[in-house]
């Protein structure tokens, strides 16, 4: 993806629902489209946007920063029109995609990012990250999960490099909805740690506008 609107300060795109790219601009871009939403306090409001299906270049660092919505993951990148930033929150099925695959990444090579969103066949929402290295954007080049095996043959999962394991129910009952939740918060501050171990963090980031 080339961008050929000038800048003079580094681009911030944030990945939505729709699984899509999407960036504030000013009034009178080309391109442009308005999208409402609501506050968590009911508010609505509207922002000018520039929507992508996906961004290209090198990522120079990886950031973790506590924004005012909770923590993301900023992939900061470069490309022939200059720097530029993709965040994620982390606790999003975007987010959490990239925190299992950018221990995999090659820090060398360009990669291609491409966010989906889409209802899987057991009707709920499957959202994530596809990242592609070396090449087109086919299976051979996707970047998969430093914390998962798949096998295709038998369609199991298997966990690795210390991951969480899942939670086994007691005899006679089932896993709550609560145990779900503080086990995928704690596999969720697993992978941020091991991200930290892997990007060392240079003090506190600038203001972000998110």
């Amino acid at each position: 993806m080339a961008r050929k609107e000038a800048r003079e300060t580094k681009d911030y795109f944030n990945v939505l629902a729709d699984g899509k790219f999407h960036i504030n601009v000013p009034e009178g871009t080309e391109g442009a489209v308005t999208r409402t939403y609501k506050t968590s306090t009911g508010e609505e409001g509207s922002k000018l946007e520039k929507v992508y299906e996906s961004l290209s270049g090198k990522i120079n660092s990886v950031e973790l920063y506590e924004g005012d919505y909770g923590k993301n993951i900023i992939l900061n990148m470069e490309d022939e029109d200059g720097p530029f930033a993709a965040s994620f929150g982390c606790s999003s099925n975007f987010g959490e995609d990239v925190l299992k695959k950018i221990l995999n990444v090659d820090m060398e090579k360009d990669v291609d990012l491409v966010p989906f969103s889409f209802l899987g066949k057991n009707g709920k929402n499957v959202k994530g990250v596809n990242i592609y290295q070396g090449g087109a954007r086919e299976d051979e080049n996707k970047v998969f999960s430093y914390f998962h095996d798949y096998n295709p043959d038998t369609k199991e999962t298997t966990i690795k490099n210390g991951y969480p394991k899942a939670p086994t129910p007691k005899k006679g009952k089932v896993i709550s909805s609560d145990e779900w939740k503080l086990y995928f918060a704690t596999a969720r501050l697993f992978m941020i740690d091991k991200v930290e171990e892997k990007f060392p963090q240079e003090g506190e980031s600038d203001d972000k506008d998110f």
